[in-house]
């Protein structure tokens, strides 16, 4: 359940990052950490899949 518990933390940190992702004023900055946070919810939605597959 750790794990688990440290996705959530990780889905937070991002949500959070997001809500502040237009504060540079720079198209290019704010399209990296859209892309950068897209990869990082990408992977932590995978190893989630993975997690309820291996529980099942």
């Amino acid at each position: 359940m750790d794990e688990i518990d440290d996705i959530k933390k990780r889905v937070k940190e991002v949500s959070e990052s997001l809500s502040h992702f237009m504060e540079t004023g720079h198209l290019a900055d704010n399209i990296s950490h859209l892309t950068t946070n897209a990869s990082i919810l990408k992977l932590l939605a995978k190893r989630l899949g993975e997690i309820r597959k291996n529980n099942h």
